[in-house]
Order: C-alpha cells, then structure tokens, then sequence
C-alpha cells in the first residue's frame, strides 16, 4: 500500500468519492464522517496526510486541526482543508492548514494536491 490518507467530512458522497480516486492511485484511505472521530483515527491510522471538511456537525474543521496539531502523532502531518465556503488561501491558517482545496474541486486537483503533500512515489499521472 502507498501513503496513508485519512478523511474528514460530514458528506457521505464526498468521502465516498475521494476514497475511491485516491486507493485507485495506491493510497491507503480511511474516513471519519465527524471531526472527533477523525481526530481519534489520528492515534491509531497514523496519517500521512489528513484531508479536513471546515463545516461538521460536532467541532469544525479549525478545531479539529487545532486538536490534531496538539498531539505527538499529529503535529507533523500535513493537513489539506476542504471548504465549500468559498475561502481564500490568504485566509488559511498556515499553522494549521498545509493547503486548501475549494469544493466542487476535480479528481485531477484532488490527487495533484495529495501526490505533492505526501511526496506519493507510487501515484500515477493525472
């Protein structure tokens, strides 16, 4: 298996989606539909990345990041924020967030920013 990539979000069909466009490029994909149980995943998945919804039914995307960064397991890992807020990279939290993805993003937008956060040796072109 590639890198380890672990989801959070709320939507269903979001999390369905990016799993299957990231196994079929080799990466090992878990997800989580609420931010504390993404933020539990952390400790026993050990991410390589961690793609993050802003918007959840529990805590929001800023605080579970915040949660994550706090742990020893977490704080290196990069984390890509999804939002369909329609957020400015110059608004990004760089001390939280490595990168944003803006929803509806492309398949191809998704593993282009995926394959350059975990450096994925085993993906293919886009």
């Amino acid at each position: 298996m590639g890198n380890k990539v672990l989801i959070i979000d709320d939507e269903k069909s979001i999390c369905e989606l990016v799993e299957l466009a990231l196994s079929g490029k080799g990466y090992e994909v878990k997800t989580a539909f609420r931010g504390e149980k993404g933020v539990d995943l952390v400790k026993e998945f050990s991410p390589d990345l961690i793609l993050l919804d802003m918007l959840m039914p529990d805590i929001d995307g800023t605080e579970a990041a915040r949660l994550i960064k706090k742990m020893e397991k977490g704080k290196d890992i990069p984390i890509i924020l999804m939002s369909g807020r329609g957020t400015l990279e110059s608004e990004l939290d760089k001390t939280l967030f490595t990168a944003m993805l803006n929803k509806p993003f492309s398949i191809a937008d998704l593993v282009r920013a995926v394959d350059k956060h975990t450096k994925n040796k085993t993906a293919n072109k886009v």
